[in-house]
């Protein structure tokens, strides 16, 4: 400087970010963001923890230790930073919320250089000399003119972001830039973001194959990269249950996943059914990669310790089973396995796929790998077990194989587990499970009807064509006062709520009232359920909002299958987990 006299120490660290072609770049090479949202400091952990490198360090090192490698930071922290610089954990950080002196719906009044000023040296300011800050964030779930229910204001908010990318892109170009976290769409700035909580409150883990098509995202012509900077919910509490706290979420999902289940069983359900969630959630989207290859990141936005307030080290926070799921699903090589047919006869042919994902911290081609692979049972004995190679995959690429496997006829009636692992000879690369339902073939000879008559109202047909394929002997008939209550089971088949129904409530009353049967499959929102012993009402409202929530199976607008009484003879052999 000239003046000897006068020393400086400043922190500052080498890399470079950049959008290209739909990918985020690291250095000029493309990488996917395995990230968690929910972090402290400001998240309920002891102040004398918030700022505790002792409590910081091994906190950021067992999360990199799950293969995340990137997180979300409530506010900014100096100790958090250097932290993260240190430990290489990237961080996508800014603005948290809405903008300074604006509300979700309305842009700021103040002028364009004040805000750009407040950007500059509060917000972005303090980020400038942290390598680990990859992404700058603006503002946090904004309006915008596709959420029906933050629309007002959407234009207004997207030119004030639009003018703030504009102005701090030239200040700052090391950066990529998430104009609008989750509602941005992508019209400003250079990553298009989105926030899904698919399989929560809505929907459910299927909704994540609609990220095969970009458009999903994209609201303008650039190309970018997508990221899903939340997800996943499903919050659980201390014990491992779902939080259920009035006006909020989740009520729904503990109604829809555990259900009346005995007490003593709610916490492990929850805590399974979250982890099993964040395991589709990111799986689902590092696979679909092979067909939308602009597919950048995913964060889920959930909770994963037990322990916050009253801890006293990192080590009294206990990670729960969606920690330890991360562990699997963040794996830098992933394998992932897709079964669609998981609940099957011994004797027939399982045809998975194998998904690799090629997301190596060494940025390296696979190679001459393997697929090793075993079905054990429930004591951990493999019945069946083979090895199948593999094509070579790209580092950032993701390929998929079908895999046959021949199950012995001779196995007996329980849960078994698809373990595999890709091999590259000695070494091992990745490995994961899945579950799988094998019942002896004896059950496939076991009676299916009983000693009813079966009749189906099927006015789609769809319903009858599956029971015949079944070998159950039915016939058709829309007539429900010629029905013989002692001898015959009617069929409302799926979506076959019709007006001819309708007009016969009252004789499906007196149908039942002298002891006949009736199995009311999936119906749309025409059904009135009004007629049974135990009055169904189908919601109507529509949640399932069409740009926010697309899909609808397995249940739509909030409906979903809760065996209330297991004992029911329907129910019979079909436990909670099937």
């Amino acid at each position: 400087r000239g003046d000897t006299s006068i020393s400086e120490r400043v922190r500052f660290g080498f890399r470079s970010v950049s959008a290209d072609s739909g990918r985020i770049l690291l250095n000029g090479k493309p990488i996917f963001l395995r990230g968690n949202a929910i972090n402290p400091p400001d998240r309920n952990i002891p102040d004398s923890l918030e700022e505790n490198r002792r409590f910081v360090e091994p906190y950021v090192r067992y999360l990199k230790s799950q293969g995340v490698n990137i997180i979300r930071l409530l506010r900014h922290s100096e100790v958090w930073f250097d932290v993260c610089d240190e430990l290489g954990m990237m961080l996508f950080q800014g603005n948290y919320g809405t903008p300074k002196g604006g509300k979700t719906t309305e842009a700021p009044s103040v002028p364009l250089s004040e805000s750009v000023e407040w950007y500059r040296k509060d917000v972005l300011g303090p980020l400038v000399n942290h390598p680990s800050v990859v992404v700058y964030v603006l503002a946090n779930e904004q309006a915008d003119r596709d959420i029906h229910y933050l629309s007002n204001g959407a234009d207004g908010i997207n030119a004030f972001l639009g003018n703030m990318y504009d102005s701090l892109s030239v200040w700052d170009p090391t950066r990529v830039y998430i104009a609008n976290a989750g509602y941005g769409f992508g019209r400003v700035g250079e990553v298009c973001d989105i926030h899904r909580y698919w399989g929560w409150y809505y929907n459910s883990f299927l909704s994540f194959y609609t990220m095969r098509d970009p458009r999903v995202c994209w609201r303008k012509g650039t190309i970018q990269p997508i990221t899903m900077t939340e997800n996943t919910g499903n919050y659980t509490g201390i014990d491992g249950r779902f939080n259920l706290v009035s006006n909020t979420k989740q009520p729904d999902a503990q109604l829809n996943w555990t259900g009346h289940a005995p007490d003593a069983e709610q916490p492990r359900r929850a805590l399974a059914y979250q982890a099993w969630m964040a395991g589709q959630a990111i799986e689902i989207f590092r696979r679909t990669r092979a067909r939308n290859p602009y597919l950048a990141g995913i964060t889920p936005f959930t909770i994963v310790f037990h322990d916050w307030w009253g801890i006293s080290s990192f080590a009294d926070m206990k990670p729960k089973p969606v920690a330890r799921q991360y562990g699997v699903s963040f794996q830098p090589i992933l394998l992932s396995w897709e079964l669609w047919t998981s609940q099957v006869y011994a004797g027939t042919t399982l045809a998975p796929v194998a998904h690799v994902v090629n997301d190596s911290d060494s940025r390296q081609d696979l190679r001459g790998i393997a697929l090793a692979y075993r079905v054990l049972d429930g004591s951990g004995r493999a019945v069946v077990s083979g090895r199948v190679n593999l094509p070579n995959v790209a580092y950032y690429e993701a390929r998929s194989t079908r895999v046959e496997i021949s199950l012995p006829a001779s196995l007996a009636t329980g849960s078994y587990t698809l373990s595999g692992a890709i091999v590259r000879g000695a070494d091992t690369l990745s490995r994961n499970q899945t579950s799988v339902f094998i019942a002896a073939q004896s059950l496939r000879r076991a009676g299916r009807a009983g000693t009813r008559r079966v009749v189906v109202h099927d006015s789609a047909g769809t319903t009858f064509r599956a029971l015949t394929l079944l070998g159950v002997r039915a016939s058709r008939s829309g007539n429900v006062a010629a029905l013989s209550p002692t001898r015959d089971l009617l069929v409302i088949g799926a979506d076959s709520w019709t007006g001819e129904l309708a007009r016969q409530t009252a004789d499906l009353r007196t149908f039942i009232a002298r002891g006949g049967r009736v199995l009311v499959l999936h119906q749309n929102s025409r059904f009135d359920g009004s007629w049974l012993p135990a009055p169904v009402r189908v919601t109507t409202g529509e949640l399932d909002h069409s740009v926010v929530m697309p899909g609808n199976r397995p249940y739509r607008n909030g409906m979903a299958v809760n065996p209330e009484r297991a004992d029911h003879p329907v129910l019979a052999g079909i436990d909670r987990d099937r």
